[in-house]
């Protein structure tokens, strides 16, 4: 209901957004002089702020932040009598959280050189959770599985086009019974079972 809101407010607010339209005529990104109009030289790019990305949550996660919100996510009414400004804390990440979620979209927008409404239907939030839930929640190399499982996928159901959004809803119903920790998850669990050589 929320992604619907957000597409009507968007082509409402056409004189900001493009409307229904979009934005179009996004030139290429550039940075420093460079312009990334090559494929592949943008592909690299988006590597890079990939690993960027992943560095500093690895970093946001062992800092005093992370474990204030590993804290509140426990026990948010245990985490306020230790004395943790739970409200600062959640606001904080939430900004994070969306700082990089824009740094996606312009790398997107730019990419592909317009955005419009149709782009951000209800396929694409089944989509990204889809991503979360098959990588594993609560984790950051679990979404990056996910990602790259997905993408992937379309080549493998190749004949299952036109059903895109159900093939995903099952796969996602499948994960939340049978995978809840998501395929990193499983696999550290599974990692950890293997005895060591000195043990």
């Amino acid at each position: 209901a929320f992604n619907e809101i957000v597409i009507n407010l968007i082509i409402g607010l056409e004189q900001l957004t493009g409307g229904a339209s979009g934005i179009r005529d996004i030139p290429p990104f550039a940075i420093l002089g460079i312009t990334f109009k090559h494929h592949l030289l943008y592909y690299y790019w988006v590597w890079f702020i990939t690993i960027v990305v992943i560095v500093l949550s690895h970093a946001i996660v062992n800092s005093p932040i992370g474990r204030a919100l590993m804290a509140i996510h426990s026990d948010e009414i245990g985490a306020q009598a230790f004395g943790i400004n739970c409200t600062k804390y959640k606001t904080n990440i939430f900004v994070i959280a969306n700082v990089f979620a824009s740094l996606a979209g312009s790398l997107y927008a730019h990419f592909i050189g317009f955005i419009a409404p149709d782009d951000f239907q209800v396929t694409t939030s089944v989509n990204l959770l889809v991503m979360l839930y098959l990588g594993g929640i609560g984790t950051i190399w679990g979404p990056v599985i996910g990602a790259c499982f997905l993408k992937i996928l379309p080549e493998i159901t190749y004949y299952f086009q036109d059903y895109e959004l159900l093939v995903n809803g099952i796969i996602l119903v499948f994960v939340l019974i049978f995978l809840p920790e998501g395929i990193y998850g499983n696999l550290r669990k599974g990692l950890k079972k293997i005895p060591s050589k000195n043990g």
